[in-house]
């Protein structure tokens, strides 16, 4: 019996920080394999500016990637808050993400994001009655269109 080692892990084993990169590659490799010339050997001809559309292409499509991964990050967060909200009938206080995430302890301390995507840092604030959990977005300033926030609470009772 000849042993070829362990079996490949699955996608969902990747580590998460690998995933990103696979996908990025797999892009490139199937835009190359798209603006082949079908194996003549000679390069097929480009419209002028193809280059530049690609790369704003790819460009776009790495900023809606980021911009999902930022509101996956905010909706993990919201079901640690919705969570320890059930469990204390109220929302911990905080006002910063390190402290949310500090006070929402350590079952749940890697649901609080601290930097978005674009590497600027997440904006959390929460009190006993409401939370709200911002990114600058893609441009970095707040109170821009490109921003992408959550804010919940209410506990009150009707």
């Amino acid at each position: 019996m000849v042993e070829t080692g362990p079996a490949p892990l699955p996608k969902r084993f990747l580590p998460a920080c690998r995933r990103p990169l696979l996908a990025l590659c797999s892009v490139i490799l199937l835009a190359a394999a798209c603006s082949g010339s079908g194996g003549s050997g000679e390069q097929a001809a480009a419209p002028v500016g193809g280059g530049e559309k690609y790369a704003r292409d790819l460009a776009r499509a790495i900023d809606k990637g980021k911009e999902e991964r930022a509101k996956g990050d905010l909706h993990a967060a919201v079901r640690a808050l919705e969570q320890y909200a059930i469990d204390h009938s109220a929302y911990p206080v905080a006002s910063s993400c390190p402290e949310l995430a500090a006070a929402l302890g350590a079952a749940r301390t890697g649901s609080v994001p601290i930097k978005d995507p674009w590497g600027n840092g997440y904006l959390c604030s929460s009190s006993q009655g409401g939370y709200r959990i911002e990114s600058a977005g893609d441009d970095g300033e707040q109170a821009t269109a490109d921003d992408i926030s959550v804010g919940g609470g209410s506990l009150g009772g009707p």
